[in-house]
Protein backbone atom coordinates (compact mmCIF):
# COMPACT_ATOMS: atom_id res chain seq x y z
CA UNK A 1 0.00 0.00 0.00
CA UNK A 2 2.99 2.36 0.75
CA UNK A 3 4.31 1.48 -2.07
CA UNK A 4 1.62 2.13 -4.71
CA UNK A 5 1.33 5.51 -3.13
CA UNK A 6 4.62 6.35 -3.15
CA UNK A 7 4.63 5.66 -7.07
CA UNK A 8 1.78 7.71 -7.42
CA UNK A 9 3.45 10.64 -5.40
CA UNK A 10 6.32 9.93 -8.03
CA UNK A 11 4.71 9.66 -11.36
CA UNK A 12 2.73 13.19 -10.26
CA UNK A 13 6.05 15.25 -9.03
CA UNK A 14 7.29 13.58 -12.31
CA UNK A 15 4.62 15.42 -14.35
CA UNK A 16 4.42 18.83 -12.49
CA UNK A 17 8.08 19.24 -13.37
CA UNK A 18 7.87 18.52 -16.51
CA UNK A 19 4.91 20.79 -17.44
CA UNK A 20 6.91 23.17 -15.06
CA UNK A 21 9.82 22.94 -17.42
CA UNK A 22 8.37 23.49 -20.24
CA UNK A 23 7.00 26.75 -19.26
CA UNK A 24 10.14 28.07 -17.65
CA UNK A 25 11.95 26.82 -20.88
CA UNK A 26 9.70 29.53 -23.06
CA UNK A 27 9.92 32.56 -20.99
CA UNK A 28 13.39 32.16 -20.32
CA UNK A 29 14.47 32.38 -24.00
CA UNK A 30 16.20 35.26 -24.93
CA UNK A 31 15.33 35.33 -28.52
CA UNK A 32 11.23 34.85 -27.67
CA UNK A 33 11.18 37.63 -25.16
CA UNK A 34 13.24 40.05 -27.47
CA UNK A 35 10.39 39.90 -29.87
CA UNK A 36 7.95 39.95 -27.41
CA UNK A 37 8.72 43.21 -25.90
CA UNK A 38 9.41 44.77 -29.21
CA UNK A 39 5.99 43.97 -30.05
CA UNK A 40 4.72 45.10 -26.88
CA UNK A 41 6.06 48.40 -27.59
CA UNK A 42 5.33 49.00 -30.62
CA UNK A 43 1.81 48.32 -29.96
CA UNK A 44 1.99 50.34 -26.84
CA UNK A 45 3.34 53.80 -28.99
CA UNK A 46 1.06 52.99 -31.24
CA UNK A 47 -2.07 53.43 -28.65
CA UNK A 48 -0.50 56.43 -27.10
CA UNK A 49 -2.02 59.90 -27.32
CA UNK A 50 -0.32 62.16 -30.57
CA UNK A 51 1.43 64.95 -29.02
CA UNK A 52 -0.33 66.60 -31.71
CA UNK A 53 -3.69 65.18 -31.52
CA UNK A 54 -3.98 64.12 -27.64
CA UNK A 55 -6.24 61.33 -26.85
CA UNK A 56 -6.72 59.98 -30.64
CA UNK A 57 -5.44 56.57 -31.39
CA UNK A 58 -5.02 54.28 -34.45
CA UNK A 59 -8.31 54.00 -35.02
CA UNK A 60 -9.50 57.34 -35.13
CA UNK A 61 -6.11 58.12 -37.11
CA UNK A 62 -7.15 55.27 -39.88
CA UNK A 63 -10.84 57.25 -39.83
CA UNK A 64 -9.31 60.65 -40.34
CA UNK A 65 -6.71 59.25 -43.05
CA UNK A 66 -10.25 57.58 -44.83
CA UNK A 67 -12.79 60.44 -43.93
CA UNK A 68 -10.90 63.38 -44.81
CA UNK A 69 -10.45 63.77 -48.43
CA UNK A 70 -14.88 63.41 -48.45
CA UNK A 71 -15.82 66.77 -46.73
CA UNK A 72 -14.25 68.72 -49.55
CA UNK A 73 -15.31 66.49 -52.16
CA UNK A 74 -18.83 67.03 -50.95
CA UNK A 75 -18.76 70.48 -51.15
CA UNK A 76 -17.40 70.53 -54.60
CA UNK A 77 -19.73 67.92 -55.89
CA UNK A 78 -22.22 70.31 -54.39
CA UNK A 79 -21.05 73.15 -55.95
CA UNK A 80 -20.88 72.04 -59.12
CA UNK A 81 -24.88 71.27 -58.60
CA UNK A 82 -25.44 74.31 -57.93
CA UNK A 83 -23.70 75.76 -61.05
CA UNK A 84 -25.89 73.28 -62.95
CA UNK A 85 -29.29 74.97 -61.31
CA UNK A 86 -28.18 78.62 -61.94
CA UNK A 87 -27.69 77.95 -65.77
CA UNK A 88 -30.91 76.33 -65.96
CA UNK A 89 -29.61 72.82 -66.61
CA UNK A 90 -31.66 71.25 -63.95
CA UNK A 91 -31.39 67.23 -65.62
CA UNK A 92 -27.91 67.42 -65.45
CA UNK A 93 -27.72 68.71 -62.13
CA UNK A 94 -30.20 66.18 -60.65
CA UNK A 95 -27.75 63.48 -62.41
CA UNK A 96 -25.38 64.96 -60.12
CA UNK A 97 -27.12 65.33 -57.25
CA UNK A 98 -28.10 61.69 -57.91
CA UNK A 99 -24.47 60.56 -58.20
CA UNK A 100 -23.45 61.98 -55.20
CA UNK A 101 -26.42 60.43 -52.88
CA UNK A 102 -25.05 57.24 -54.67
CA UNK A 103 -21.25 57.86 -53.90
CA UNK A 104 -22.33 58.32 -50.30
CA UNK A 105 -24.25 55.35 -49.37
CA UNK A 106 -27.15 53.95 -47.45
CA UNK A 107 -26.61 55.47 -44.76
CA UNK A 108 -24.05 58.68 -44.88
CA UNK A 109 -23.15 60.65 -41.73
CA UNK A 110 -25.31 63.15 -40.71
CA UNK A 111 -22.73 66.14 -41.71
CA UNK A 112 -22.91 64.67 -45.28
CA UNK A 113 -26.74 65.31 -45.45
CA UNK A 114 -27.04 68.49 -44.03
CA UNK A 115 -24.76 69.23 -46.75
CA UNK A 116 -26.97 67.53 -48.92
CA UNK A 117 -30.58 68.84 -48.21
CA UNK A 118 -30.11 72.51 -49.20
CA UNK A 119 -29.17 71.86 -52.85
CA UNK A 120 -32.10 69.10 -52.93
CA UNK A 121 -33.87 72.18 -51.98
CA UNK A 122 -32.74 74.74 -54.66
CA UNK A 123 -33.18 72.19 -57.00
CA UNK A 124 -36.90 71.35 -56.47
CA UNK A 125 -37.88 75.04 -55.87
CA UNK A 126 -36.13 76.04 -59.70
CA UNK A 127 -38.33 72.85 -60.53
CA UNK A 128 -41.13 74.53 -59.15
CA UNK A 129 -40.59 78.07 -60.46
CA UNK A 130 -40.15 76.90 -63.78
CA UNK A 131 -43.41 74.41 -63.87
CA UNK A 132 -45.18 77.49 -62.24
CA UNK A 133 -43.95 79.70 -65.29
CA UNK A 134 -44.57 77.24 -67.78
CA UNK A 135 -48.35 77.02 -66.11
CA UNK A 136 -48.25 80.58 -66.79
CA UNK A 137 -47.25 81.19 -69.98
CA UNK A 138 -49.80 77.97 -71.52
CA UNK A 139 -53.14 79.42 -69.21
CA UNK A 140 -52.15 82.94 -71.30
CA UNK A 141 -51.79 80.93 -74.43
CA UNK A 142 -54.89 79.33 -73.85
CA UNK A 143 -56.83 82.80 -73.35
CA UNK A 144 -55.30 84.46 -76.70
CA UNK A 145 -56.36 80.90 -78.28
CA UNK A 146 -60.02 81.40 -76.79
CA UNK A 147 -60.30 85.11 -77.74
CA UNK A 148 -59.05 84.38 -81.42
CA UNK A 149 -61.94 81.77 -81.48
CA UNK A 150 -59.52 79.07 -81.85
CA UNK A 151 -60.98 76.66 -79.56
CA UNK A 152 -59.29 73.53 -80.24
CA UNK A 153 -55.70 75.37 -79.46
CA UNK A 154 -57.24 76.91 -76.36
CA UNK A 155 -58.11 73.21 -75.15
CA UNK A 156 -55.03 71.84 -76.29
CA UNK A 157 -53.23 74.23 -74.39
CA UNK A 158 -55.66 73.64 -71.20
CA UNK A 159 -54.58 69.95 -71.26
CA UNK A 160 -51.08 71.05 -71.21
CA UNK A 161 -51.69 73.02 -68.02
CA UNK A 162 -53.79 70.79 -66.18
CA UNK A 163 -50.71 67.86 -66.80
CA UNK A 164 -48.49 70.21 -64.62
CA UNK A 165 -50.02 69.92 -61.14
CA UNK A 166 -51.83 73.52 -61.75
CA UNK A 167 -53.04 75.42 -57.92
CA UNK A 168 -56.34 75.95 -57.03
CA UNK A 169 -56.71 79.15 -58.86
CA UNK A 170 -55.46 77.58 -61.97
CA UNK A 171 -57.91 75.08 -61.88
CA UNK A 172 -60.54 77.31 -61.18
CA UNK A 173 -59.84 79.58 -64.51
CA UNK A 174 -59.33 76.28 -66.48
CA UNK A 175 -62.48 75.04 -65.78
CA UNK A 176 -64.37 78.57 -66.66
CA UNK A 177 -62.44 78.23 -69.41
CA UNK A 178 -63.32 75.09 -70.62
CA UNK A 179 -67.51 76.20 -69.67
CA UNK A 180 -66.26 79.29 -72.03
CA UNK A 181 -65.53 77.12 -74.97
CA UNK A 182 -68.62 74.81 -74.61
CA UNK A 183 -70.65 77.52 -74.09
CA UNK A 184 -69.45 79.02 -77.49
CA UNK A 185 -69.51 75.89 -79.23
CA UNK A 186 -73.09 75.53 -78.76
CA UNK A 187 -73.98 79.14 -79.29
CA UNK A 188 -72.76 78.02 -83.10
CA UNK A 189 -75.25 76.41 -83.69
CA UNK A 190 -77.89 79.42 -83.94
CA UNK A 191 -75.12 81.22 -85.35
CA UNK A 192 -74.08 78.88 -88.75
CA UNK A 193 -77.62 80.32 -90.22
CA UNK A 194 -76.20 84.42 -89.69
CA UNK A 195 -72.85 82.98 -91.01
CA UNK A 196 -74.41 82.15 -94.47
CA UNK A 197 -76.01 85.99 -94.77
CA UNK A 198 -72.83 86.94 -94.92
CA UNK A 199 -73.09 85.92 -98.31
CA UNK A 200 -75.93 87.56 -99.56
CA UNK A 201 -76.29 90.54 -102.27
CA UNK A 202 -78.61 92.61 -99.87
CA UNK A 203 -77.03 95.00 -97.35
CA UNK A 204 -79.84 94.58 -94.92
CA UNK A 205 -79.81 91.08 -95.30
CA UNK A 206 -75.63 91.39 -94.35
CA UNK A 207 -75.70 94.39 -91.85
CA UNK A 208 -78.82 91.82 -89.90
CA UNK A 209 -76.41 89.05 -89.93
CA UNK A 210 -73.62 91.43 -88.48
CA UNK A 211 -75.28 92.52 -85.77
CA UNK A 212 -76.67 89.03 -85.01
CA UNK A 213 -72.72 87.52 -84.87
CA UNK A 214 -71.80 90.80 -82.88
CA UNK A 215 -74.19 89.69 -79.67
CA UNK A 216 -72.14 86.51 -79.19
CA UNK A 217 -69.16 88.12 -80.65
CA UNK A 218 -66.78 84.69 -79.13
CA UNK A 219 -69.16 82.10 -80.73
CA UNK A 220 -69.49 83.90 -83.81
CA UNK A 221 -65.51 84.80 -84.70
CA UNK A 222 -64.04 81.17 -85.68
CA UNK A 223 -66.93 80.86 -87.66
CA UNK A 224 -66.49 84.16 -89.68
CA UNK A 225 -62.62 83.15 -89.54
CA UNK A 226 -63.69 80.05 -91.86
CA UNK A 227 -65.93 82.11 -93.91
CA UNK A 228 -63.32 83.77 -94.97
CA UNK A 229 -62.70 82.09 -98.24
CA UNK A 230 -60.59 82.79 -101.66
CA UNK A 231 -63.86 81.53 -103.87
CA UNK A 232 -66.33 83.76 -101.85
CA UNK A 233 -65.29 87.73 -102.29
CA UNK A 234 -68.32 88.40 -101.14
CA UNK A 235 -68.42 86.62 -97.90
CA UNK A 236 -64.85 87.83 -97.06
CA UNK A 237 -65.64 91.50 -97.54
CA UNK A 238 -68.73 91.33 -95.34
CA UNK A 239 -66.53 89.59 -92.57
CA UNK A 240 -63.92 91.75 -92.90
CA UNK A 241 -65.92 94.36 -92.00
CA UNK A 242 -67.56 92.42 -89.03
CA UNK A 243 -64.10 92.38 -87.88
CA UNK A 244 -63.76 95.90 -87.94
CA UNK A 245 -67.09 96.92 -86.00
CA UNK A 246 -66.35 93.87 -83.64
CA UNK A 247 -63.68 96.64 -82.58
CA UNK A 248 -60.92 93.89 -81.46
CA UNK A 249 -58.00 95.13 -83.98
CA UNK A 250 -55.35 92.84 -81.96
CA UNK A 251 -57.76 90.19 -83.14
CA UNK A 252 -58.79 91.53 -86.45
CA UNK A 253 -55.53 92.47 -87.75
CA UNK A 254 -54.01 89.62 -88.55
CA UNK A 255 -56.99 88.33 -89.93
CA UNK A 256 -56.91 90.93 -92.24
CA UNK A 257 -53.18 90.64 -92.97
CA UNK A 258 -53.45 87.29 -93.47
CA UNK A 259 -55.66 88.42 -96.53
CA UNK A 260 -53.67 90.70 -98.02
CA UNK A 261 -50.80 88.38 -97.53
CA UNK A 262 -52.55 85.45 -99.51
CA UNK A 263 -52.04 84.97 -103.28
CA UNK A 264 -55.32 83.19 -103.99
CA UNK A 265 -57.32 86.45 -102.23
CA UNK A 266 -56.54 88.66 -104.96
CA UNK A 267 -60.16 89.47 -105.05
CA UNK A 268 -60.16 90.77 -101.73
CA UNK A 269 -56.79 92.73 -101.61
CA UNK A 270 -58.68 96.07 -101.84
CA UNK A 271 -60.72 95.75 -99.13
CA UNK A 272 -58.32 93.98 -96.78
CA UNK A 273 -55.80 96.82 -97.26
CA UNK A 274 -59.11 99.49 -96.69
CA UNK A 275 -60.15 97.50 -93.62
CA UNK A 276 -56.30 97.37 -92.27
CA UNK A 277 -56.66 101.27 -92.70
CA UNK A 278 -60.15 101.60 -90.59
CA UNK A 279 -58.50 99.89 -87.96
CA UNK A 280 -56.52 102.51 -87.08
CA UNK A 281 -54.64 100.36 -84.50
CA UNK A 282 -50.14 99.85 -84.83
CA UNK A 283 -49.57 95.87 -86.49
CA UNK A 284 -49.54 96.24 -89.65
CA UNK A 285 -46.48 98.35 -91.05
CA UNK A 286 -43.76 96.06 -91.45
CA UNK A 287 -46.01 93.13 -93.36
CA UNK A 288 -47.26 96.29 -95.41
CA UNK A 289 -43.89 97.73 -95.83
CA UNK A 290 -42.23 93.91 -96.55
CA UNK A 291 -45.07 93.10 -99.18
CA UNK A 292 -44.71 96.10 -101.39
CA UNK A 293 -41.05 95.68 -101.60
CA UNK A 294 -41.10 91.91 -101.92
CA UNK A 295 -44.60 90.91 -103.49
CA UNK A 296 -43.95 89.53 -107.04
CA UNK A 297 -47.70 90.43 -107.81
CA UNK A 298 -48.10 94.05 -108.68
CA UNK A 299 -51.59 94.54 -107.41
CA UNK A 300 -50.35 92.97 -104.38
CA UNK A 301 -47.65 95.65 -103.94
CA UNK A 302 -50.32 98.11 -104.92
CA UNK A 303 -52.85 97.27 -102.55
CA UNK A 304 -50.17 97.52 -99.68
CA UNK A 305 -48.64 100.34 -100.48
CA UNK A 306 -51.91 102.16 -100.81
CA UNK A 307 -52.50 100.68 -97.39
CA UNK A 308 -49.11 102.06 -95.66
CA UNK A 309 -49.85 105.69 -96.89
CA UNK A 310 -52.37 105.47 -94.63
CA UNK A 311 -51.82 103.29 -91.11
CA UNK A 312 -51.11 104.88 -88.23
CA UNK A 313 -47.21 102.86 -87.66
CA UNK A 314 -45.20 103.32 -91.03
CA UNK A 315 -41.99 101.90 -90.09
CA UNK A 316 -39.34 104.70 -89.43
CA UNK A 317 -36.99 103.01 -92.63
CA UNK A 318 -40.32 103.11 -95.07
CA UNK A 319 -39.41 106.53 -97.50
CA UNK A 320 -35.62 105.27 -97.63
CA UNK A 321 -36.50 101.68 -98.06
CA UNK A 322 -39.31 103.23 -101.06
CA UNK A 323 -36.76 105.00 -102.53
CA UNK A 324 -35.53 103.47 -105.38
CA UNK A 325 -39.69 102.75 -106.67
CA UNK A 326 -39.79 106.47 -106.25
CA UNK A 327 -37.40 106.50 -109.53
CA UNK A 328 -39.09 104.15 -111.38
CA UNK A 329 -41.91 105.06 -113.55
CA UNK A 330 -45.48 102.99 -113.17
CA UNK A 331 -48.99 102.38 -112.18
CA UNK A 332 -46.83 102.04 -108.10
CA UNK A 333 -45.40 105.72 -108.73
CA UNK A 334 -48.38 107.78 -106.90
CA UNK A 335 -49.11 104.81 -104.29
CA UNK A 336 -45.06 104.66 -103.17
CA UNK A 337 -44.83 108.76 -103.19
CA UNK A 338 -47.91 109.11 -101.08
CA UNK A 339 -46.71 106.30 -98.96
CA UNK A 340 -43.30 108.40 -98.36
CA UNK A 341 -45.14 111.52 -97.54
CA UNK A 342 -46.97 109.99 -94.61
CA UNK A 343 -44.01 108.38 -93.26
CA UNK A 344 -42.22 111.93 -93.33
CA UNK A 345 -45.63 113.17 -91.73
CA UNK A 346 -45.51 110.43 -89.16
CA UNK A 347 -42.06 110.37 -87.99
CA UNK A 348 -41.14 114.20 -88.97
CA UNK A 349 -38.29 113.62 -91.50
CA UNK A 350 -38.19 116.81 -92.91
CA UNK A 351 -34.76 116.78 -93.37
CA UNK A 352 -33.36 114.31 -96.06
CA UNK A 353 -30.26 114.27 -93.23
CA UNK A 354 -32.93 112.10 -91.11
CA UNK A 355 -33.43 109.67 -93.81
CA UNK A 356 -29.51 109.39 -94.03
CA UNK A 357 -29.79 108.51 -89.90
CA UNK A 358 -32.16 106.00 -90.73
CA UNK A 359 -29.41 103.18 -91.96
CA UNK A 360 -26.04 102.60 -91.01
CA UNK A 361 -24.96 101.25 -94.29
CA UNK A 362 -27.33 103.54 -97.37
CA UNK A 363 -25.71 101.97 -100.52
CA UNK A 364 -23.97 104.41 -102.92
CA UNK A 365 -27.42 104.07 -105.12
CA UNK A 366 -29.74 105.19 -102.54
CA UNK A 367 -27.43 107.92 -101.45
CA UNK A 368 -27.14 109.07 -105.27
CA UNK A 369 -30.98 109.09 -105.01
CA UNK A 370 -31.39 111.27 -101.90
CA UNK A 371 -29.26 113.74 -103.55
CA UNK A 372 -31.21 113.68 -106.66
CA UNK A 373 -34.85 113.72 -105.29
CA UNK A 374 -35.43 117.32 -105.20
CA UNK A 375 -35.50 117.23 -109.16
CA UNK A 376 -37.08 114.36 -109.14
CA UNK A 377 -39.86 115.79 -107.60
CA UNK A 378 -39.38 119.17 -109.68
CA UNK A 379 -40.07 116.82 -112.48
CA UNK A 380 -43.09 115.04 -111.41
CA UNK A 381 -44.67 118.18 -110.93
CA UNK A 382 -44.65 118.85 -114.13
CA UNK A 383 -46.34 115.63 -115.45
CA UNK A 384 -49.44 116.31 -118.18
CA UNK A 385 -53.18 116.41 -116.73
CA UNK A 386 -53.78 112.78 -117.12
CA UNK A 387 -50.63 111.72 -114.83
CA UNK A 388 -52.41 114.83 -111.97
CA UNK A 389 -52.31 112.37 -109.07
CA UNK A 390 -48.83 111.66 -109.43
CA UNK A 391 -48.16 115.54 -110.07
CA UNK A 392 -49.95 116.02 -106.75
CA UNK A 393 -48.15 113.26 -104.48
CA UNK A 394 -45.05 114.67 -105.97
CA UNK A 395 -46.11 118.30 -104.94
CA UNK A 396 -46.99 116.80 -101.05
CA UNK A 397 -43.63 115.46 -100.80
CA UNK A 398 -42.00 117.90 -101.97
CA UNK A 399 -43.92 120.23 -99.17
CA UNK A 400 -43.35 117.65 -96.43
CA UNK A 401 -39.56 117.65 -97.16
CA UNK A 402 -39.97 121.80 -96.86
CA UNK A 403 -38.59 121.83 -100.75
CA UNK A 404 -41.51 124.26 -101.42
CA UNK A 405 -43.06 127.17 -99.03
CA UNK A 406 -46.78 126.31 -99.11
CA UNK A 407 -48.67 129.14 -100.53
CA UNK A 408 -51.70 130.99 -99.48
CA UNK A 409 -55.03 130.28 -101.22
CA UNK A 410 -56.86 132.82 -102.98
CA UNK A 411 -60.05 133.92 -102.68
CA UNK A 412 -61.46 132.52 -99.53
CA UNK A 413 -64.59 133.93 -98.05
CA UNK A 414 -66.13 133.86 -94.61
CA UNK A 415 -69.20 131.26 -94.97
CA UNK A 416 -70.01 131.34 -90.86
CA UNK A 417 -68.96 133.10 -87.48
CA UNK A 418 -69.47 133.13 -83.89
CA UNK A 419 -72.43 136.16 -84.09
CA UNK A 420 -71.22 138.88 -81.96
CA UNK A 421 -71.35 142.63 -82.08
CA UNK A 422 -72.94 144.17 -85.56
CA UNK A 423 -69.80 146.08 -86.04
CA UNK A 424 -67.37 143.75 -85.57
CA UNK A 425 -66.83 142.08 -88.72
CA UNK A 426 -65.48 138.24 -89.51
CA UNK A 427 -64.30 139.72 -93.12
CA UNK A 428 -61.38 141.47 -90.80
CA UNK A 429 -59.53 138.09 -90.89
CA UNK A 430 -58.65 138.27 -94.67
CA UNK A 431 -58.34 142.19 -94.96
CA UNK A 432 -54.28 141.28 -94.98
CA UNK A 433 -53.52 143.20 -92.39
CA UNK A 434 -51.53 141.74 -89.09
CA UNK A 435 -49.37 144.28 -88.04
CA UNK A 436 -51.83 146.71 -86.57
CA UNK A 437 -53.80 148.01 -82.88
CA UNK A 438 -56.86 149.10 -84.81
CA UNK A 439 -59.91 146.83 -83.85
CA UNK A 440 -61.53 147.70 -87.01
CA UNK A 441 -58.55 145.01 -88.49
CA UNK A 442 -59.43 142.36 -86.25
CA UNK A 443 -62.46 140.06 -85.40
CA UNK A 444 -63.42 138.81 -81.66
CA UNK A 445 -66.26 137.65 -79.49
CA UNK A 446 -67.56 137.48 -75.88
CA UNK A 447 -65.40 134.68 -74.16
CA UNK A 448 -68.98 133.63 -72.89
CA UNK A 449 -69.74 131.93 -76.38
CA UNK A 450 -67.42 129.42 -77.95
CA UNK A 451 -65.68 131.27 -81.04
CA UNK A 452 -65.66 129.61 -84.68
CA UNK A 453 -65.10 130.79 -88.25
CA UNK A 454 -66.00 129.02 -91.47
CA UNK A 455 -64.23 129.59 -94.51
CA UNK A 456 -65.25 128.90 -98.30
CA UNK A 457 -62.37 128.07 -100.89
CA UNK A 458 -64.37 128.67 -103.80
CA UNK A 459 -63.96 124.45 -104.30
CA UNK A 460 -62.30 121.48 -103.90
CA UNK A 461 -58.25 122.39 -102.63
CA UNK A 462 -55.54 120.73 -100.68
CA UNK A 463 -54.80 122.35 -97.03
CA UNK A 464 -51.79 121.96 -95.89
CA UNK A 465 -51.52 124.70 -93.20
CA UNK A 466 -53.51 127.00 -91.45
CA UNK A 467 -51.07 130.69 -90.64
CA UNK A 468 -53.12 132.29 -87.76
CA UNK A 469 -52.21 135.92 -86.26
CA UNK A 470 -53.79 136.31 -82.53
CA UNK A 471 -55.52 139.17 -81.24
CA UNK A 472 -53.57 142.00 -81.14
CA UNK A 473 -55.41 144.55 -78.91
CA UNK A 474 -52.88 147.18 -77.48
CA UNK A 475 -51.54 145.99 -74.21
CA UNK A 476 -53.68 143.40 -74.30
CA UNK A 477 -52.27 140.52 -76.12
CA UNK A 478 -53.13 137.76 -73.37
CA UNK A 479 -57.36 138.22 -75.17
CA UNK A 480 -56.80 135.72 -77.82
CA UNK A 481 -57.34 132.13 -78.37
CA UNK A 482 -55.08 129.37 -76.85
CA UNK A 483 -56.07 126.04 -78.12
CA UNK A 484 -57.35 125.48 -81.85
CA UNK A 485 -58.75 122.94 -83.69
CA UNK A 486 -59.22 122.30 -87.65
CA UNK A 487 -61.65 121.05 -89.48
CA UNK A 488 -61.79 120.20 -93.47
CA UNK A 489 -64.54 118.78 -95.76
CA UNK A 490 -66.14 119.33 -98.87
CA UNK A 491 -69.78 120.02 -97.08
CA UNK A 492 -70.61 122.24 -94.31
CA UNK A 493 -72.57 119.25 -92.61
CA UNK A 494 -69.38 116.92 -93.05
CA UNK A 495 -66.60 119.11 -91.12
CA UNK A 496 -63.85 116.52 -89.84
CA UNK A 497 -60.95 117.32 -87.31
CA UNK A 498 -57.66 117.29 -89.47
CA UNK A 499 -55.44 119.43 -86.58
CA UNK A 500 -55.07 121.11 -83.63
CA UNK A 501 -52.64 123.81 -82.11
CA UNK A 502 -51.76 125.95 -79.53
CA UNK A 503 -51.07 129.95 -80.02
CA UNK A 504 -49.29 132.32 -77.97
CA UNK A 505 -50.16 135.93 -77.26
CA UNK A 506 -49.48 138.96 -79.22
CA UNK A 507 -47.33 141.65 -78.89
CA UNK A 508 -50.06 143.91 -78.39
CA UNK A 509 -48.14 146.83 -80.01
CA UNK A 510 -48.44 147.98 -83.56
CA UNK A 511 -45.73 147.34 -86.37
CA UNK A 512 -44.59 144.15 -84.59
CA UNK A 513 -42.47 141.45 -86.11
CA UNK A 514 -44.27 138.73 -87.80
CA UNK A 515 -45.63 136.83 -84.81
CA UNK A 516 -47.63 134.34 -86.83
CA UNK A 517 -47.91 130.80 -86.25
CA UNK A 518 -48.37 127.94 -88.41
CA UNK A 519 -50.40 125.03 -87.65
CA UNK A 520 -49.79 122.29 -89.89
CA UNK A 521 -52.19 119.72 -91.89
CA UNK A 522 -51.50 116.58 -93.74
CA UNK A 523 -52.28 117.89 -96.81
CA UNK A 524 -56.37 117.66 -96.14
CA UNK A 525 -58.65 117.75 -99.06
CA UNK A 526 -62.00 119.82 -99.00
CA UNK A 527 -63.71 122.90 -100.09
CA UNK A 528 -64.50 124.28 -96.02
CA UNK A 529 -61.89 124.77 -93.41
CA UNK A 530 -63.62 125.90 -89.89
CA UNK A 531 -61.51 127.41 -87.00
CA UNK A 532 -63.09 126.15 -83.10
CA UNK A 533 -61.59 127.86 -80.37
CA UNK A 534 -60.88 125.38 -77.45
CA UNK A 535 -59.70 127.49 -74.95
CA UNK A 536 -59.02 131.13 -74.44
CA UNK A 537 -56.25 133.10 -73.15
CA UNK A 538 -57.68 134.47 -70.48
CA UNK A 539 -61.29 134.70 -68.87
CA UNK A 540 -61.12 137.99 -69.91
CA UNK A 541 -64.25 140.34 -71.40
CA UNK A 542 -63.66 139.12 -74.79
CA UNK A 543 -61.01 137.34 -77.25
CA UNK A 544 -60.47 136.78 -80.70
CA UNK A 545 -57.92 136.85 -83.62
CA UNK A 546 -56.30 139.18 -86.29
CA UNK A 547 -55.89 137.54 -89.30
CA UNK A 548 -55.95 133.94 -91.28
CA UNK A 549 -54.40 132.52 -94.10
CA UNK A 550 -55.36 129.29 -95.87
CA UNK A 551 -52.55 127.73 -97.09
CA UNK A 552 -52.28 124.89 -99.32
CA UNK A 553 -52.91 124.21 -103.51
Amino acid sequence: MSRRMFGWIAAGLFTCGTLSGCGSETADSPKTSSEATAKNSTTALENMPSEKNPGSTTDTAKTAKTTAPVTPAIDERVAAVQREIDSGNLETANERLAALRESLGESPPDDQLAKLRPIEKALNDRREALRREERTQLLQAAKTAFDNGNWDESLKQIDAVAALAPGEAERETLNELRTSIDKSMKAQLKLASWIKMLGSSSSGEVKTAQTQLLEEPEAALPLVRQAIKPNDPVTTKNALEFLRKLRKPEIALPIMISVLEDPAQQASWEIAAKEIVRQDHPGAGTHLLDLALTSSLPDQRLAATNALASIVDPPETTALSLMPILFRDGSELAATILACTHSVLVHHQHDLLEWRALSESISDSQSQQLNQLSERLKTLQTLPADQQTTSDAARQLAIALRMITPEPISGVLILDATQTDPSVKPAALLDGVWNSIDPLTMWWTPVSQSGFVVLDLGSTKTVTGIRIWNLNESGAGYRGWKDVEIYVSDTQTSLRPVAQGNLLPAPGAAEPLDYSQVIPVNFATGRYVKLACKEYLAQSSHAGLTEIQILGY
